[in-house]
């Protein structure tokens, strides 16, 4: 390719000797499948990209970023589903009956020219012009109607009772769960419960037994079933309170896309969530020890690459121990909602610091009447549990693994827990000692990253 592009005098960049530089250098994760970037690989593939194409020049308005980034991934979603349409076999082979190609043509040629439309909106963004999408996509191919291929009329029995081993197989789900909850008896502890709506529509509750390096089961009962044939159990979750939620997406169409993705019969839009509980025994009501449960964050904007909380003290708070040695910086956690809006800190609590959001997707979408920019991200409170004893809490938002190589941080953590344990006298004026022996150097957040090789504990003096 190279020789090519040389020989007709065409640009030519080689991403595969740099992509290949850095899966040899880098300890993270930078693909979800091996194949596919992750959100760590597309910053480095960008980065080159931009470098190698305008010549590394600086960016001349970063207040544009957050736009043109909300309209690239909108292009990105209607071009991934041209790229990698989902169930690719039924649009261009083997299950084309009665659509697939048929219909697709269409399908495809919509997409792409919405496709198109976005990426227009992501020129008019780059250069601050106004750009109408909605009527741009009213002028897209119209797509023909989809005629039914489901028999409405047809009135066999899903239910197909069978017996032994056989009546307890089950199709592959989404829906797994094991039990563990106090409001459930404890003879069911650690059964599996497995959702299925293909054939067998309902629960099946397995006892989970050892058997040598694993486990096998044995049916126990069907805990839900159901002679409605639209009755699609997809997902369960156990709740605070330790009830069982089941998602069921009660729908018309289910299988390998014999039905089209226009079918009219499909619902996108219904659904139906059960509960489950023991009449006979209690529920459990959640403790509130923290003051306050996770509601939403402000976005995981430059994850690690650039701090996006600043952290300052409450002013009525100047001469609370906790804080001495505090001074303002600014964090890499993304700021959490706790208090304002729908919400407020729970019990006794006392805010010591507070964060202020720089990027926020809230903003973004217009809900800061809801989700302000400002909200505490240390607070004191107390808490009495069933012994009757009170408790003293020191709790903090801040989390995010580079926040703990900021020493202040590390400072005001410590003077918590000084001061949780009643030992807020022994805080020096400027804050414990917080000085490490050895270089901090955690991995970025997120799941699927690298442990570091030949980590050890280290045994301090």
């Amino acid at each position: 390719m190279k020789e090519v592009c040389l020989t007709n005098n065409i640009p030519f960049i080689n991403a595969f000797q740099a992509s290949k530089n850095w899966y040899d250098t880098d300890n993270n994760d930078l693909t979800i499948d091996g194949s596919q970037l992750n959100n760590e690989g597309y910053e480095k593939f960008s980065q080159f990209l931009a470098d190698e194409l305008t010549g590394n020049k600086s960016i001349k308005s970063e207040g544009k970023r957050l736009a043109v980034n909300e309209a690239i991934k909108e292009k990105n979603f209607y071009w991934h589903n041209d790229y990698k349409i989902p169930n690719g076999v039924h649009v261009f082979g083997r299950r084309h009956a009665p659509y697939g190609p048929d219909n697709y043509p269409y399908g495809i040629k919509k997409t792409r020219e919405l496709t198109a439309i976005r990426d227009s909106m992501i020129w008019a963004t780059v250069q601050n012009q106004s750009y109408d999408v909605a009527s741009a996509d009213a002028l897209t191919s119209k797509l023909p109607p989809v005629k039914i291929n489901y028999n409405l009329g047809n009135k066999e029995s899903i239910l197909q009772y069978k017996y032994g081993d056989e009546a307890h197989r089950v199709r592959p789900t989404s829906g797994m769960e094991f039990i563990s909850s106090s409001h459930f008896p404890d003879e069911v502890q650690g059964d599996m419960l497995l959702a299925n709506s293909i054939w067998f529509l309902g629960l099946k509750q397995h006892q989970m037994m050892e058997d040598g390096t694993g486990y096998t089961s044995k049916h126990r009962q069907d805990l839900i079933t159901s002679n409605d044939p639209n009755f699609r159990p997809v997902e369960m979750v156990f709740a605070p309170d330790s009830s069982l939620y089941i998602v069921d997406w009660h729908n018309v169409l289910i299988g390998h896309m014999q039905h089209n993705a226009r079918d009219s019969l499909r619902d996108y839009v219904h659904g139906r969530i059960y509960r489950i509980t023991y009449p006979s025994r209690p529920l459990v009501k959640p403790a509130k020890v923290f003051g306050q449960q996770w509601i939403t964050h402000h976005g995981h904007f430059d994850d690690g690459k650039f701090p996006v909380t600043d952290i300052s003290i409450v002013k009525s708070q100047t001469k609370n121990p906790i804080l001495n040695g505090f001074e303002e910086f600014e964090a890499y956690s993304w700021l959490y909602h706790v208090d304002g809006g729908d919400w407020k800190l729970q019990g006794d609590s006392e805010p010591l610091l507070m964060g202020h959001s720089t990027k926020s997707q809230h903003e973004i979408d217009g809900d800061l009447d809801k989700f302000s920019l400002d909200n505490p991200v240390a607070w004191t409170k107390s808490y009495t549990g069933n012994s009757g004893n009170n408790a003293r809490v020191f709790f903090a938002t801040l989390g995010h693994p580079y926040d703990f190589k900021i020493p202040v941080l590390r400072k005001i953590a410590m003077n918590g827990i000084y001061w949780a344990l009643g030992k807020e006298g022994e805080i020096p004026e400027d804050g414990v000692n917080v000085v490490l022996d050895e270089p901090f150097l955690p991995n970025n957040s997120g799941f699927g990253q690298k442990f570091k090789k030949n980590q050890k504990p280290t045994q301090i003096q």
